[in-house]
Order: C-alpha cells, then sequence, then structure tokens
C-alpha cells in the first residue's frame, strides 16, 4: 500500500521565525499535536542502528547546530499518536536563496510493520505569488 500528499500552510512570520520552529526538535512534542516524545541522537553515525547509540543532551555540543541558515543533518527519534508508535527519522536541512527546505525520510533502523519508508518535505517560500504580506 502506497500513498502520498500536499499540504500548503500560509504562516503569517518571517521565514527565520518558522524555522527556528520547525529546528526546535525538542519542542515538538509541545507545538506538533501528534508527537508525544523526541529523542535526539548524533548525526555522526547515520548508517548504524540509532538504538546502539546513547541519547544526546539538547545544548551538550554533540548535536549539529540547529539554527535558521546553518545546514545541519540530525537523527531523531519520536513517540507519535495515541497509539504511541516509535519512528526515527534523519532531518536534512538546507538553506536556499528560493526558500529554505527540510528533508526528512525515516531512518532505515526503525522500519516497521506500519512504516516501511517515509519521506517529507518542509519548504518555505516569502510571499511567492506577491497576494499577502512580507514578513
Amino acid at each position: 500500500r502506497e500513498g502520498s500528499g500536499f499540504v500548503v500552510l500560509d504562516v503569517k512570520a518571517p521565514p527565520d521565525v518558522v524555522w527556528e520552529c520547525l529546528l526546535d526538535f525538542q519542542s515538538y512534542p509541545e507545538t506538533i499535536p501528534t508527537v508525544r516524545e523526541v529523542t535526539m541522537y548524533t548525526n555522526t553515525h547515520l548508517s548504524g542502528d540509532y538504538r546502539s547509540e546513547k541519547p544526546v543532551a539538547f545544548e551538550d555540543g554533540t548535536m549539529a547546530t540547529l539554527a535558521h541558515g546553518v545546514p545541519s543533518t540530525t537523527r531523531a527519534a519520536f513517540t507519535l499518536s495515541k497509539f504511541r508508535l516509535k519512528i526515527a527519522a534523519i532531518h536534512q536541512y538546507t538553506p536556499h536563496r528560493d526558500g529554505d527546505y527540510m528533508v526528512f525520510t525515516l531512518d532505515p533502523a526503525c522500519t516497521n510493520l506500519v512504516l516501511k519508508a517515509a519521506k517529507g518535505v518542509w519548504h518555505t517560500q516569502s510571499n511567492p505569488d506577491n497576494k499577502g504580506e512580507d514578513y
């Protein structure tokens, strides 16, 4: 079984504010209703199983710099929804003059019966059709 989707959301905020929220993985449980818990892992052993690593503290210097305009790759484990589905994802954030984007893929170490593969993209553009306001 396969599926796909596309969602567009207008946000009345400057891109740097949007990206500071999207790159703040530790706050996902407060900002994204389906995310119950987040555990961060290093970004230096992406080919290995994240479950063999110790989680990293958010600000202990072992994670990538997570800030608007700074390219980064992160690995995080998430507990999702009321069913407490456990997944892990790799996020690659890329600043770009036409709008920053972050590609996230299911970590190969955490495929299960429910999810065998997943991919998504966050992308921002400032007022692309010039019909709204600039922030």
